[in-house]
């Protein structure tokens, strides 16, 4: 079906793009000319500017300290590319209320598929973790950075995440009792203070599907489903920076 041209006549819109999307993927001469031009235009922009890469993908990509925002570049990572990092928010039923949605923050997942993958010492735990941390490396210097540089930076990345993984609540943990930490937004932040909670909300939640959190303000009610994971993960990010 993918593969048979586009009708406008006969496919709807959905499936139209389909098509369109499974060409681009299927195009490899495109691909293989676009190389990594597309990547590091974006690396180019303030949100996603990478350290490692210092100034080899010119001056406009020189990641700054004083103006990175971390509230933007995860806001951005979540509300451009769906990709959410540290922080899951999304709507759905209350827990004690089914006929009402209400806004849920949760932790988010790692680059590895199970938090015992960074915690184990395993043979099969450390070959995930050696692989991942060769990933990053390569991904780095393809894309300019200095390998010495690379090295120790994205060792650097690996024992954040790690760090991460050991306050990630473990699945037994997770019970419906334990997670139900209803509160509004303005609680929330003088619970966090590190963080602009409201800023990051209305950045990322999609207005279009939720229409009535248009002019969400602290009162806002939310299910802190892991209020000592956040409380840990910005004390981590706070000793970071």
């Amino acid at each position: 079906l993918l593969e048979k041209s586009i009708s406008r006549r006969r496919d709807t819109e959905a499936i139209q793009k389909a098509k369109i999307l499974y060409s681009s993927c299927m195009n490899e001469k495109a691909i293989e000319k676009a190389d990594a031009k597309p990547l590091l235009h974006i690396l180019r922009h303030s949100p996603f500017r990478w350290p490692v890469l210092e100034s080899n993908i010119g001056p406009e990509g020189v990641w700054s300290e004083r103006k990175f925002s971390l509230l933007q570049t995860l806001a951005t990572f979540r509300g451009q590319y769906s990709n959410s990092v540290f922080i899951r928010l999304y709507v759905s039923s209350d827990d004690k209320m089914s006929n009402e949605h209400i806004l849920k923050l949760d932790q988010a997942a790692l680059s590895l598929a199970v938090r015992e993958d960074y915690l184990d010492n395993s043979t099969e735990a450390k070959s995930y973790r050696d692989a991942l941390y060769k990933f990053m490396v390569d991904t780095a210097v393809l894309l300019g950075a200095n390998s010495s540089r690379a090295e120790h930076d994205m060792k650097s990345v690996l024992r954040l995440e790690i760090k991460i993984a050991e306050i990630m609540i473990p699945h037994e943990n997770r019970t419906s009792e334990a997670m139900y930490n209803k509160m509004n937004i303005s609680q929330l932040s003088a619970m966090i203070p590190q963080f602009d909670w409201l800023s990051y909300i209305k950045k990322v939640i999609d207005v279009r599907l939720y229409p009535e959190l248009k002019d969400i303000g602290p009162s806002e009610n939310v299910v802190v489903r892991v209020p000592q994971y956040f409380k840990d993960l910005f004390r981590i990010l706070g000793s970071e920076r």
